[in-house]
């Protein structure tokens, strides 16, 4: 399909959403309509909210670049270190997959308070878990005669492991990084409304106390555009230089 015709289909799609919910609005009391949120949003951006979401972004974007550092590292480490590959399988995984991110913000609220270093934490801890698990997979599925070829061609472990080994394990890095991008912004979210005083979960926590419906949805149409933007101008970027890399 064309990038003209995905166009096409977003537009179309979108109109039709918005009159549905439009439609469905003048049947309810508490749902406002598109028009209403329209102008919510306005106001916000006339009223500070740009601070709010850069604050949120840059949340977003060091906890992915943080848990893709840790993580990669941490999955290579196991491959060499055969106690580490059964600790993360046995303890660290299974630890980080059943604890909820509430658990791990109030247990960072009570520690260090709230602020910058418990968003990031929680974050990370839940975003580690995909770079972990993914590079561990990844490895296990490299072709070992490709990479005794290349030792027969050089002995530096890192040309091997930059040219040889990360080249094959390419697509299991992608993945994790499209997972964690898309969980992220959820987890901001929570971690911001219970651990944060800047953010746009912070917003949300204060529409919440408030009870206004109009700005939860304004909100939420807020970060589902924040979503597609960066998927747009940062995500796809950084995916066309990763097909590069890989030619």
């Amino acid at each position: 399909m064309s990038s003209k015709n995905r166009t096409l289909y977003l537009i179309i799609f979108v109109l039709l959403f918005c009159i549905f919910w439009h439609v469905l609005s003048e049947f309810s009391v508490f749902l406002p309509g598109p028009i209403s949120v329209l102008w919510d949003l306005v106001w916000l951006f006339r009223n500070g909210v740009i601070w709010h979401i850069l604050v949120s972004a840059e949340r977003v974007f060091l906890s992915l670049e943080l848990s893709f550092v840790f993580g990669v590292s941490l999955g290579l480490l196991s491959a060499k270190i055969g106690f580490l590959d059964l600790l993360f399988h046995t303890t660290i995984i299974p630890l980080i997959e059943a604890v909820p991110p509430l658990c791990w913000i109030d247990i960072c609220v009570f520690i260090v308070g709230m602020g910058e270093v418990t968003v990031l934490f929680v974050l990370s801890v839940v975003l580690i878990q995909f770079f972990l698990v993914n590079t561990i997979e990844g490895i296990k599925n490299i072709d070992r005669n490709l990479v005794e070829m290349a030792r027969t061609f050089t002995l530096d472990k890192t040309r091997i492991l930059r040219h040889v080994e990360l080249y094959m394990m390419a697509p299991y890095l992608w993945a994790a990084i499209r997972v964690a991008y898309g969980v992220s912004w959820k987890v901001l979210v929570l971690a911001e409304m219970f651990g944060a005083s800047e953010g746009i979960g912070y917003l949300m926590n204060q529409a919440y106390s408030t009870l206004s419906v109009l700005r939860v949805i304004s909100l939420s149409a807020l970060l589902v555009l924040l979503f597609s933007l960066g998927d747009l101008l940062i995500l796809r970027r950084v995916e066309r230089r990763f097909r590069k890399w890989q030619r």
